[in-house]
């Protein structure tokens, strides 16, 4: 019979599977399953569509979804003001599941929470935790605060003095925890976490990514930036990208186009289409044939944490490609091996015109890119280090927050 574990996440996972949150939970799960009867436990705004159950049904044994109208979280996000944790942490936190996990954890010897968020839920609980915090979230706010302005400046530094220590706090009272870079863990690290109970588990690339055989069709003189579009750091980088980098692009390469991919894209960007030769595109059912027909994938991410899953897939289809060096951190290789770095408008905007115009540094980079996600960024080396982790965790009496 197989062991039990109980998988817990601060919000419904969405299908289509885009969101890089969703991937990981998912595709971890899938692994999990091969020694594990394994159940989901979320909570949603409001009814869950049932081909959403349907697809999580084919993975999780039992999913026990708890949805709440919006209000209920105002409420809860409005006493996070006058309180000592994170808001967001208040935002997700109900105490109906707080009861059920008293009530039901008998039946699992392992729980994987993901998100800090959902840590208030876990007080008192005797079964081993691990804790998948995906990002240091208090690292992506703090290189989001020179970002932006007004009160999201003040809220963005208040979540970010409390995210830090809150974050810090869990992972010395949980069982393990785990963050997707070891850029993320050494930011923790640095500021009082445990070197012992964190650990990296890096993100992995769709098997579609890898399945995919070469483009061999025309490419044209285009950009493209793939991501989800309510992800604030996209939306900068989308935004930066064709204000200030395609002007510069475009004294080169004059007829340089640039393609806005991904779902969501809120008022500011679908604006962006304005701009001759830029289309939005909203959710697409085939993101990589964007990719594919662009010369350059350009991610100029100037904030955030963790690691970015839209620039890994770009990588497994031996893309060219442009990023920043926050992004790249996250994702580990060697500048003008495995893509080029730029940071700034200038810098980022002279890489691509290079890019435009050296086929075979395109195809170099590319050949590099596919490698390096090949050695150190499959769902098999990923999901191995879950079972690892988690089985190592069997027996543990749980060192619960207090």
């Amino acid at each position: 019979m197989k062991a039990k574990l109980l998988v817990i996440c601060s919000r419904e996972i969405p299908f289509p599977l885009i969101a890089g949150f969703g991937l990981r939970i998912f595709h971890a799960a899938k692994q999990l399953s091969s020694i594990y009867d394994v159940d989901l436990l979320f909570m949603s705004r409001g009814k869950v569509e049932p081909e959403s159950v349907r697809m999580l049904k084919s993975v999780f044994r039992n999913v026990f979804c708890f949805p709440y109208p919006r209000y209920r979280y105002l409420a809860n996000a409005t006493k996070g003001i006058f309180c000592k944790e994170p808001i967001q942490v208040h935002y997700y936190t109900f105490e109906e599941v707080r009861r059920w996990l008293m009530a039901n954890q008998g039946d699992y010897q392992a729980i994987l929470a993901n998100h800090i968020r959902v840590v208030e839920m876990l007080h008192g609980l005797s079964v081993p935790v691990a804790l998948d915090l995906h990002d240091a979230i208090s690292l992506n706010y703090e290189r989001a605060i020179p970002n932006v302005r007004g009160p999201w400046r003040w809220l963005y530094s208040l979540e970010r003095d409390r995210l830090l220590k809150y974050e810090v706090e869990s992972i010395n009272k949980l069982s393990r925890s785990f963050v997707v870079s070891e850029v993320d863990r050494q930011h923790l690290i640095s500021h009082g976490a445990d070197p012992a109970r964190i650990l990296t588990v890096p993100l992995a690339v769709p098997d579609a990514a890898f399945e995919r055989l070469p483009y061999e069709g025309a490419q044209n003189d285009s950009i493209v930036f793939l991501g989800k579009m309510s992800y604030h750091p996209n939306k900068d980088a989308a935004s930066f990208l064709v204000r200030e980098v395609l002007p510069l692009v475009r004294r080169e390469v004059p007829n340089c186009r640039v393609s806005i991919v991904g779902a969501e894209p809120p008022r500011e960007i679908q604006e962006l289409a304005n701009t001759p030769g830029v289309e939005v595109t909203g959710f697409v059912e085939d993101p990589y044939l964007y990719l594919e027909k662009a010369k350059v994938f350009a991610a100029p991410l100037r904030f955030g944490a963790g690691v970015q899953t839209k620039v890994l897939e770009g990588m497994a289809l031996r893309k060219a490609i442009v990023t920043s060096g926050i992004t790249a951190a996250g994702i580990g290789g060697r500048d003008g091996s495995e893509f080029l770095i730029a940071d700034g408008a200038e810098r980022t905007a002279a890489a691509i015109i290079r890019l435009l115009k050296e086929s075979s540094l395109r195809e170099s980079l590319g050949q590099g890119a596919r490698k390096w996600i090949e050695d150190n960024f499959t769902w098999k080396k990923v999901g191995q280090c879950f079972l690892d982790e988690l089985s190592s965790l069997e027996g543990e009496k749980q060192r619960h927050p207090a």
